[in-house]
């Protein structure tokens, strides 16, 4: 059985998910607020969409499974807009297609 967390617990879970692949962690940033004079959640970019889909993922699963009380996934789709706005990291997989599209040309 998976460990059920209270929001505040859910917040460093989610966080540390997100961070995981620069070998970055919640207890980091927080210590960490600015990485090389740029806001945490700046420094970390996703590189692709399916990087910042499969997160997303990761965030329902888990607010719908993990979490007490648990939510339902219309629930957990309406806070992840609440959570990226607030935590997430910078989107720059953007300019990587529009640079791929005009390099096609």
């Amino acid at each position: 059985m998976k460990k059920k967390y209270n929001r505040q617990q859910v917040i460093k879970v989610l966080i540390d998910k997100m961070l995981e692949s620069f070998g970055s962690s919640y207890d980091y940033v927080i210590a960490n607020p600015k990485i090389d004079n740029i806001p945490w959640y700046q420094y970390y970019t996703w590189k692709t969409p399916e990087d910042l889909e499969k997160f997303k993922e990761f965030f329902i699963i888990t607010l719908t499974k993990n979490t007490s009380p648990k939510l339902t996934k219309v629930s957990a789709e309406r806070e992840w807009p609440w959570f990226s706005l607030m935590y997430g990291l910078k989107e720059d997989f953007k300019n990587e297609q529009k640079f791929q599209e005009e390099s096609s040309r």
